[in-house]
């Protein structure tokens, strides 16, 4: 199997380029595959990526992505981690064959330390995402920033005492001390806004089912359609899905007026072809 890093699209092992926008495959499958680094500096890339493949890590590729000029290796999701923790390793080990110039390692450290703020869950996402779920995301996260971080340490002392025997200069030991500190200081804080998360779980379970209930036991969907809303049998599908759900999120707000709005959409879209199943069959036939 191949698959576009572009489109995300999976192909057949006889295609070689995307059908869509050109872009040349790479091997296996895009859900399986992600992106570790990308840059706008192909001569780094192709250091990282060749040193990656002297060290047996058989799944990187790397391509280049001509509509923002950025250069990408990809990796499975396996490797990704190992992948990480090798470049953040090698990056100041003065016998390690990773040659990379001062800037160059600035440049990846930096970039390294970014990604530990991106494993933490977007808040301004748009999508509902239940306090439940983001519980468990943020606890999980917390516990992999907070464990590469105490591993570094251990890693970085045991350097200093001459008990791993690498050579290693002073820029190695404040870079490293203060990568490490990010993590866990990130994985400190993902655990109290956890710890905060999961006090509203079952409040916003209460108040998910009561929605749910009011809408398919109370609230009358033929309303929508006598609505002020501008509504006739002449709309589009979307532009009547869009009347209706505005109509629904309003009669919603009258009765809890202090729920979140992105969990009321998430309970609009969990019973809507319930509410409107005439709709919903008529797009599959």
């Amino acid at each position: 199997m191949k698959f576009c890093p572009i489109c995300q699209k999976d192909f057949d092992d006889n295609k070689t380029d995307c059908i869509t926008c050109g872009q040349a495959l790479l091997n296996g499958s895009h859900l399986e595959n992600e992106v570790i680094f990308n840059f706008s500096s192909e001569e780094l890339i192709l250091k990282l990526f060749n040193y990656l493949c002297e060290n047996s890590f058989s799944s990187v590729q790397y391509y280049h992505d001509t509509k923002t000029d950025l250069y990408h290796i990809t990796a499975s999701s396996d490797e990704s981690g190992k992948i990480l923790q090798k470049i953040l390793l090698s990056l100041n080990d003065e016998e390690s064959s990773l040659s990379l110039t001062q800037s160059e390692r600035e440049t990846v450290a930096e970039y390294i330390t970014e990604m530990a703020g991106d494993i933490l869950p977007d808040e301004g996402a748009k999508t509902y995402v239940n306090a439940k779920d983001r519980y468990e995301n943020m606890m999980s996260s917390a516990s992999s920033l907070i464990i590469v971080g105490l591993i570094g340490f251990v890693f970085v002392t045991l350097v200093y005492l001459k008990l791993i025997n690498l050579q290693m200069n002073i820029f190695f030991y404040i870079l490293s001390l203060l990568m490490f500190s990010v993590f866990i200081g990130i994985g400190i804080f993902s655990l109290l806004k956890a710890n905060g998360i999961k006090k509203t779980i079952s409040t916003e379970e209460n108040l998910s089912e009561e929605i749910k209930n009011y809408l398919l036991t109370e609230y009358k969907p033929e309303d929508s359609e006598n609505s002020s809303f501008e509504y006739s049998e002449e709309l589009t599908e979307e532009e009547k899905y869009f009347s209706r759900t505005e109509h629904m999120k309003k009669n919603i707000l009258k009765h809890f007026e202090h729920a979140d709005e992105l969990l009321i959409d998430g309970m609009i879209e969990d019973v809507y072809n319930d509410l409107y199943p005439s709709d919903s069959e008529a797009e599959e036939i």
